[in-house]
């Protein structure tokens, strides 16, 4: 999924879609999503020069309970992967206000 997640509307739709290619992968595969945010708070220590940029996605760690992550950094590009070795149950959407 390439620059697809800023557009869901909302965070919990954003983990509901991560949720969704977790539930969908084949064993073994590789899910990667490549999300950017230019826009950054007044607040924040980013200051982006240009449009060509890597922002790292990092999920609060109340999202990620039963799920093992991989990073892959691909060299040269900026880019990376992200291999969910055991998707995450609905258990925390309901207790999260995701559903």
């Amino acid at each position: 999924c390439i620059a697809v997640l800023h557009h869901l509307s909302t965070a919990p739709r954003r983990m509901r879609c991560l949720r969704e290619l977790a539930r969908i992968v084949k064993v073994g595969g590789l899910i990667n999503v490549q999300a950017w945010a230019l826009e950054q708070g007044e607040e924040s220590r980013r200051k982006f020069a240009g449009t060509d940029v890597f922002v790292p996605f990092n999920a609060q760690p109340r999202y990620l309970d039963g799920v093992e992550f991989e990073r892959k950094k691909n060299k040269g590009t900026g880019g990376g992967s992200v291999n969910s070795s055991s998707p995450p149950s609905d258990d925390n959407a309901e207790k999260n206000g995701e559903k």
